[in-house]
């Protein structure tokens, strides 16, 4: 999974991949965390050719292509990937 920890993209809450506002990004190994203390993710990314099933809060999403910003009292858990050709 991806993640932003500096999202400038406004009042939005989706961005696409490609997208400039999406700043400081870091990717994050299956299995692994990245948060908590002092670390505040903005939003979690999906890369091209991918579709992701996320756990928000206890909701489920199947989300494609792009940014999705969450706010610092959630927590986004992938349960399901699938890529064409890879991220």
């Amino acid at each position: 999974m991806d993640a932003s920890l500096n999202w400038t993209c406004g009042d939005s809450t989706y961005a696409s991949w490609t997208a400039t506002c999406v700043k400081d990004k870091r990717r994050v190994a299956p299995g692994g965390k990245l948060g908590g203390g002092s670390v505040d993710v903005d939003a979690y990314g999906v890369p091209s050719g991918c579709t992701l099933w996320v756990t928000v809060n206890g909701t489920s999403y199947i989300r494609g292509s792009g940014w999705y910003k969450i706010t610092n009292l959630q927590t986004a858990k992938v349960t399901h990937v699938s890529c064409t050709g890879g991220p």
